[in-house]
């Protein structure tokens, strides 16, 4: 297996914190003020919820490409 330097190591994990720090308000505080944000924007239910539905999606669509780049770059 190829080793990473440790600069791109920690770039790669740097990413990874910021990819999640990044998704998980859209995932966790979204639903609690829904109607809040549909008021001030004055849109429809059916928008709002492909609002919600918008990081579950990419979740389900970019996850097999976990799968690659583990193997590109290993576990570490």
């Amino acid at each position: 297996m190829k080793q990473l330097s440790k600069g791109k190591s920690v770039f790669i994990i740097f990413s990874i914190i910021l990819v999640s720090i990044n998704l998980r308000p859209a995932i966790t505080s979204v639903g609690p003020i829904l109607s809040t944000i549909r008021e001030a924007l004055q849109v429809s239910s059916t928008h709002m919820s492909l609002l919600t539905s918008i990081p579950v999606f990419c979740m389900g669509l970019f996850a097999p490409l976990a799968v690659p780049i583990q193997k590109k770059y290993g576990y570490r």
